[in-house]
This record gives structure tokens, sequence and C-alpha cells, in this order.
């Protein structure tokens, strides 16, 4: 079901969720002021714990992982599979 949810408090969250007793830390920059976005709260927190576990397995030694989100305008000159519009995007 969707809802509009904080990206960036998610993010935090779940980050933080996976991350909880690792060696890998994580670094957050996220945009001042980030849009609000419709999603799926649960299926959205599942993406990025996904993502992060993946990241905490790829560094068994420990370290930093970066997630950089920023707003972003999608427009008719941008080859994206999505609709023009206001978007939350990775900058990495």
């Amino acid at each position: 079901m969707k809802k509009t949810v904080s990206i960036a408090d998610l993010i935090r969250e779940s980050a933080g969720f996976v991350l909880r007793g690792s060696s890998v830390k994580c670094d957050f920059s996220l945009q001042d002021n980030l849009w609000p976005v419709e999603v799926d709260e649960g299926q959205i927190s599942q993406v990025i714990q996904n993502l992060v576990i993946n990241a905490d397995q790829a560094m068994p030694d420990g370290g930093t992982m970066r997630i950089s989100v920023a707003n972003s305008i999608v427009g008719p000159e941008d080859s994206l599979p999505l609709r023009e519009g206001k978007v939350c995007k990775d900058n990495n």
C-alpha cells in the first residue's frame, strides 16, 4: 500500500537496521529537504536493506559505505523509463 513518507528517514532506518553490530559503517549524504515520496514503505525498505546487505557482505573486513540522495526533476531530455516530474535519486 502506497503512502507518502520521508525517504531520508526510511534510508537511515533501513540501513541502520541492517548494519547494527556490523563492522561496516554508513556515511549518509542526504540533501536537505528531500521531497516526500509516495511508495510502498515495506517494499522500498526491503530494497534498501538488500542493497545495504550486499555492500556489507562485500566488505568482510569492515569499511564505510556511502548513501547519497538528492532531489531531481526528470524532463523530456532524460532517457529514463520514468514519467516526467520530481524524483529523489541516488547520487552515486
